[in-house]
């Protein structure tokens, strides 16, 4: 059975080739546009990983991790343009009990090189 990984951002674009590169890994995938949606379909859904941004309307990545950290050791990657305190950031974002960390723009290697790490199976990527 294909690990599912829940995608989360604000940008159409970045989710929409997240989601496209996971599938073609043979991923399962789920995706959501905010951070509400995403702890709606986290519990619906289940995934095995979740991608998201930082900075999104109605819920931000640093309250969904903690929302999620809250009842799920699910890895949490997080994904972030930045708000020009990227240190900053990266210490929130793990103090809030994500896994790990990814500038964007990021390169699809990088991408599937951080997954490798948060689902070390063979078959990934």
């Amino acid at each position: 059975m294909a690990d599912k990984v829940l995608v989360v951002d604000d940008s159409q674009v970045i989710r929409g080739l997240i989601l496209e590169l996971l599938e073609h890994s043979g991923f399962e995938t789920c995706s959501a546009c905010d951070g509400r949606e995403a702890l709606e379909v986290f519990q619906r859904e289940q995934p095995d990983l979740l991608i998201s941004d930082l900075h999104m309307p109605k819920m931000n990545g640093f309250e969904l991790t903690r929302k999620v950290r809250a009842f799920s050791d699910v890895p949490i990657l997080i994904l972030t343009g930045g708000s020009g305190n990227m240190g900053d950031d990266r210490v929130a974002a793990i103090d809030a009990g994500a896994d790990a960390f990814l500038m964007k723009p990021f390169s699809l290697n990088e991408l599937r090189a951080r997954i490798k790490e948060l689902l070390p199976k063979p078959s990934c990527v």
